[in-house]
Formats: structure tokens, sequence, C-alpha cells
């Protein structure tokens, strides 16, 4: 009888700190979110300012006509759908910009649309290396919890190219793409835009 007390007693235990755990990578996801929110307001900003300025605006028109109609970035499985996720067991929700998308580390990861690399990352906080990608008229589309990057700031690449590879990176999932589009500094679903 006190063997099954300790018992449960260890598992209990056990249950908590797993939760403790979570709630404390799911904070600093929530942290890094915000962190990038900002980035991503700033070069929305930088954007306007440089059109402003009579700099030519990449592919304009371009990405918007593609809705519903772009390829996944990733072959893998859906794991993470945009919007506000709730944990099974613990209970604590987040909310994801974007969808995450698992696949086996080394995946190739390939722009939806032609675009102008605007920003890499080889470690940005919890969603590990990453790549923004400028489509033009302030889309922009974002890959994180990438192991390699393959390409560089300012290059222009053509819809389809490899960008990246799968990672394993700050995800709360394992090996996954987290995908995001955003107008400006707005999410957006991208369920909308994949088909």
């Amino acid at each position: 009888m006190n063997k099954l007390r300790i018992q449960r007693a260890t598992q209990v235990q056990s249950i908590q700190t797993q939760r403790q755990a979570y709630e404390a990578a799911a904070a600093e996801l929530e942290r890094s979110a915000r962190a990038l929110q900002s980035l991503l307001v700033r070069l929305e900003q930088k954007r306007r300012n440089e059109t402003s300025r009579g700099a030519p605006e990449p592919y304009s028109g371009d990405f918007a006509k593609g809705q519903g109609s772009l390829d996944w970035p990733v072959r893998g499985t859906l794991v993470g759908r945009f919007g506000p996720e709730t944990h099974p067991r613990f209970g604590t929700t987040i909310n994801n910009n974007g969808v995450d998308i698992a696949a086996t580390i080394g995946t190739p990861v390939r722009a939806v649309a032609k675009a102008r690399v605007e920003y890499t990352s080889e470690d940005y906080a919890s969603y590990g290396p990453i790549v923004i990608l400028n489509h033009g008229d302030g889309y922009f589309t974002l890959y994180a919890h990438l192991s390699e990057i393959l390409v560089t700031v300012g290059q222009e690449i053509p819809a389809g190219q490899i960008i990246g590879r799968v990672g394993d990176t700050g995800s709360l999932k394992g090996p996954e793409l987290h995908f995001e589009v955003r107008k400006g500094g707005t999410a957006l679903n991208p369920e909308d835009w994949l088909h």
C-alpha cells in the first residue's frame, strides 16, 4: 500500500514537472511571438518608407493573385493550425500565428511564391533559424525551426526554390516547419493561401 502511494506521488510530481516545463516553453514562445511581431512591423515600415521614396516594389500584385493556389512549403503532416491551440493534456492555450508542419529533419523547405529574402537569423529566440520573404505589396512569409538556411538577405528567388531545411529548434512538437503568411504585421491563416 505504501509502495502504491509513493508510486502515485511520483507520477503526480512527474506530471506537474512536465506541465511546468510546457508552460515555461509556451510562455517563451509567446514572448518570441511578440518580438517577431515587432520585427515584422519594422520590416513593413521599412518597405513603406522605401516605396514612398520611389524604390520599386518587388513583384507587385503577384502574391495576392495566388491566394488559395500556393504550394505547401514542405511535404509533411499538419500538426498545428492557425489560431488558439489548447494542449490536450495540460489545458494551456497559446495562439498560433501560422501553421506547423511535421516533417523529417533535413526535408527541403521551399518558397511558396517568388520573393526577395528580407531577413534571416540563425537563432531567433524559440523559433530557431528563420527566413522571412518579401512578396511585395506588404505580403511576407515566414519559415521557422529550420536546421539550415540556404538563402541570403537581398536574394531574389523564384517560387519553389529551396530556402532551407526542416529542423527541431525550439518547437514544442518535434521536427517541424512553422510557416506564417503576413500582410504588413497582421497574421493571416496560411491554409487560406495554400492548396
